[in-house]
């Protein structure tokens, strides 16, 4: 009995025994089961792009495993505006959408050994793209260098309203350079940190420029890298008013950067160097030896502009009638860019000046047509250049001035005007004499021979010139008196070109001042006048 009772508590603990290892060994198992069957890591073969508004990217995913794990993932995008993905066997399809930035989360379906999701990141970066937007009234603002790349763009215009581009320095537009209003399409050129803003146009790269017709468009250039050194001629467009600027560097507002300006309704010529910086605005810009051949016709009148004696109209005397309702202008330079000026003036009704090869005569607010010189007494010489004893004859001549401005005129010893011999300044009359081989200029006066000269009358005032004493005036005493706020002269020479002086050289007083002349002599007033004697 005791035997048999023995023999049951054994069988109980050794079967509960047997439980208990059996529960042990079966949950040891299952765990290893399941720590065969897990992700081991997440890779993808981009983690940043960078993507133009309408552009699609693919970036590859690669989901390592144990077991037989999931490799299946889901994505998020942080901003849907900016862009859109979706997963697509073992890629993440993206859509870039409007310029700006979104991450894009990449997270595994099956968990990691640790029982836990895994992770990547694509960060997308959107910009605009400039070649596909179609625009209404609104303002589209580039910076160029970030949302376009520097360079020549045709904008077409959209709709049935002009469209509108503007390049400046800042982002509100406020230091302008180029400003475009058009019909159809244009080419404008942008440098690297301009703002280019557009309404009613879509814009795409342009080909090239110069363009078919070697017309270099509008905007902005660095000379020697973007357009060569050299001279150019500029045609504004139809009624529009042409703007050429050039400056040291990028800051077109500063006085000291500014090279030279210049505004025109007609050609007009312009020279570049290497280095400087070029806006173009309101006209096309081409190198002078691809220049329309300038075609002059006889009795023609020529509008404003500029224009090369010689190239694009015969040397000769041009008379100029103002058409404007403003003063006309003229200037006759031996440059283009106008700053070696040979004569200019303001002027009403008309004027007649000589233009001589090689000269840039230059109109505004006139027209002028050439003069047919006719062989009669007395021979009058315009304002311009000639040379003595070609042009002129070797002589003595008297410049008269009818204006309120002082007139000039300078005698030199060679044609690159380096050695000046004389030069005089008046107001009414003054004389001079020229010698074979010399080069005479008149600015803002005509001249004659001294034997066709009117005389003034006994009574007359006089004021602001070069008189004869005993043949303008009568030899004697004169009173001068002031007639300007600036301090008045006076000069007696024994010589028509006032250089040998046979008083103190320009003898300067306020108020009234005495003084005696002779026979002979040559009288010059400075901001001063007198009565001639009876």
């Amino acid at each position: 009995m005791k035997k048999g009772i023995l023999f049951k508590k054994t069988t109980s603990a050794v079967l509960a025994a047997l439980v208990v290892l059996t529960t042990v060994f079966s949950f040891g198992f299952s765990a290893e089961a399941k720590a065969k069957k897990y992700v081991k890591s997440i890779k993808l073969s981009k983690k940043s792009l960078t993507l133009t508004e309408g552009k699609k990217a693919d970036v590859k995913v690669t989901v390592k495993v144990k077991g037989k794990a999931s490799k299946k993932f889901t994505v998020k995008t942080s901003d849907k505006k900016v862009a859109t993905a979706k997963a697509s066997g073992s890629k993440v399809k993206i859509t870039a959408k409007k310029a700006g930035k979104a991450t894009i989360t990449v997270t595994t379906k099956a968990k990691s050994k640790k029982g836990k999701t895994l992770k990547a990141k694509i960060k997308v970066t959107v910009k605009k793209n400039a070649e596909t937007d179609v625009f209404d009234d609104t303002k589209h603002v580039y910076k160029v260098g970030k949302d376009i790349a520097a360079g020549v763009y045709t904008v077409t215009q959209v709709g049935k309203y002009n469209a509108t581009y503007i390049v400046s320095l800042d982002a509100e537009g406020e230091n302008t350079v180029v400003v475009g209003l058009f019909k159809g399409t244009q080419n404008i050129k942008v440098l690297d940190g301009d703002y280019l803003t557009v309404s009613r146009c879509t814009i795409s790269k342009a080909k090239k420029n110069p363009d078919d017709n070697n017309n270099y468009c509008e905007g902005r250039y660095i000379v020697g890298k973007d357009i060569p050194a050299g001279k150019y001629i500029a045609y504004p467009f139809e009624s529009s008013k042409g703007t050429l600027r050039t400056t040291k560097d990028n800051n077109i507002r500063d006085i000291e950067s500014i090279i030279e300006i210049k505004l025109f309704d007609g050609q007009t010529y312009f020279s570049l160097r290497d280095g400087e910086y070029l806006s173009v605005s309101g006209c096309v810009l081409r190198d002078v030896k691809n220049k329309s051949k300038f075609i002059f016709k006889e009795g023609q009148a020529l509008g404003e502009g500029q224009y090369l004696v010689g190239d694009d109209i015969p040397a000769g005397v041009y008379t100029l009638t103002k058409t404007g309702e403003t003063s006309a202008y003229y200037a006759l330079s031996s440059d283009d860019f106008g700053d070696d000026i040979i004569t200019n003036e303001n002027f009403e009704g008309q004027k007649k000046i000589k233009a001589s090869e090689g000269d840039y005569l230059e109109l505004k607010d006139c027209e002028a047509r050439l003069t047919e010189e006719k062989d009669v007494e007395p021979k009058i010489y315009y304002s311009g250049r000639y040379k003595v004893g070609e042009e002129i004859p070797a002589g003595k001549y008297i410049a008269c001035n009818d204006s309120k401005m002082f007139s000039f005129y300078v005698i030199y010893s060679d044609a690159d005007r380096n050695d000046k011999i004389v030069e005089g300044r008046f107001n009414t009359q003054s004389y001079f004499e020229v010698k074979d081989g010399e080069w005479l200029e008149l600015i803002g006066c005509d001249a004659r021979d001294v034997k066709y000269k009117q005389k003034p009358e006994a009574g007359q005032t006089i004021r602001d010139g070069q008189f004869l004493v005993g043949d303008d005036i009568p030899a004697g005493e004169y009173t001068l008196t002031q007639n300007s706020s600036s301090s008045a002269s006076y000069a007696i020479t024994s010589d028509a070109n006032g250089v040998n002086y046979l008083s103190t050289p320009l003898d300067f007083f306020k108020g009234q001042k005495t003084i005696t002349v002779k026979d002979g002599e040559y009288l010059t007033l400075y901001e001063c006048e007198t009565v001639i004697k009876k």
